[in-house]
């Protein structure tokens, strides 16, 4: 009898960050999709690079970060993908609603001289808004496509 056991992939990164770790790193190496006799044939180099890191920024905090994970099949991966558009998707009419309703808010308060038309913070605030649901309307549409292509196996 024969066992089909995953392979676990295995990853390392290096991130630097500059004094503080709040703030974003400033270099980050990542090798990925090592397989187990690969990854710890090459423990030595992804130390090494570490430690070059450090010499180059010694003020720096470098992180070392390794491990492995089990590959995803096709429809865990599917789903992952669809579970992140369908974020993406609520976090976009969130943000549109929100720059909306400021706009309203300015459209309502403005008693100024001059036409609404020529303030600069509402130009831009209607450039965002129109930005913003150009976004939504793309991501809709990537979703109909996974969608599609879903449907179409």
């Amino acid at each position: 009898m024969e066992y089909n056991l995953p392979v676990k992939i295995f990853y390392y990164r290096i991130r630097l960050y500059p004094k503080y770790k709040a703030l974003d790193p400033t270099v980050e190496l990542e090798w990925k999709d090592n397989n187990p006799k690969r990854f710890f044939r090459w423990n030595w180099y992804y130390k090494y690079r570490a430690a070059l890191i450090q010499i180059n920024c010694p003020k720096g905090t470098v992180e070392i970060e390794k491990g492995s994970y089990l590959p995803k099949t096709d429809k865990e991966q599917y789903e992952a993908d669809l579970r992140k558009l369908k974020n993406k998707i609520s976090s976009k009419k969130g943000k549109i609603t929100q720059w909306s309703n400021k706009i309203a808010d300015f459209e309502n308060n403005w008693n100024q001289l001059f036409l609404i038309t020529e303030d600069k913070n509402y130009v831009i605030a209607k450039e965002k808004l129109f930005r913003l649901q150009g976004e939504y309307q793309q991501l809709l549409e990537n979703q109909k496509q996974l969608l599609k292509e879903d449907y179409g196996n």
